[in-house]
């Protein structure tokens, strides 16, 4: 395992020197170009790496809940109750519903 390992930075370090090499050989207003395309690049390549460790864990997505809803609600009905009442109480009657639908919810979930 410890060579393969060795072996691995080994060929790494020697692709960074080959890139190194024809970055320095570009003409020295293309050099700056050269160095930000070959950082993008490496950046893209190990991207899906990563990504396709972490897809599982976030190919698992919970539904909200609708407490957070009720919430919103509450407040833009207590907003509104200053300048319509009737729009206002019938947010917040909603709001309180979602609350206590969410509170139940989370509590039986567990």
């Amino acid at each position: 395992m410890a060579a393969t390992h060795e072996n691995l930075e080994t060929e790494v370090e020697r692709l960074v020197q080959e890139l190194a090499h024809v970055v320095r050989s570009a003409d020295p207003e293309r050099q700056d170009p050269l160095k930000d395309l070959a950082a993008t690049l490496l950046d893209q390549e190990l991207i899906p790496m990563e990504s396709s460790e972490r897809a599982p864990l976030s190919a698992v997505r919970r539904p909200m809940n609708p407490l957070a809803a009720g919430l919103g609600l509450c407040v833009l009905g207590g907003g509104l109750f200053l300048f319509i009442p009737p729009v206002g109480i019938m947010l917040g009657i909603i709001g309180l519903v979602g609350i206590v639908w969410g509170a139940v919810n989370g509590f039986t979930e567990k």
